[in-house]
């Protein structure tokens, strides 16, 4: 996850870990999620630093987990 690029600045990427650091420290989910009837699973993302824009990371992680989706369907 810390190598997931988040933006694109000209030939080079800015990575989750050029920013902050992703790390596994959730609870495991026991609940169920569901957007529009379909089964769904959340993740929360918050930023530590005061120089991090927060929409703009979770505006980067959304394209980075559809990027990720479309490739596992291939």
């Amino acid at each position: 996850m810390n190598e997931m690029p988040l933006k694109s600045v000209g030939n080079s990427s800015v990575l989750v870990a050029d920013i902050g650091k992703a790390i596994d420290a959730g609870a495991l989910q026991y609940n169920i999620v569901r957007i529009d009837g379909q089964r769904s699973s959340t993740c929360r993302f918050s930023s530590r630093e005061a120089t991090a824009n927060t929409i703009t990371i979770v505006d980067g992680m959304k394209t980075a987990i559809k990027h990720l989706s479309t490739y596992r369907r291939r």
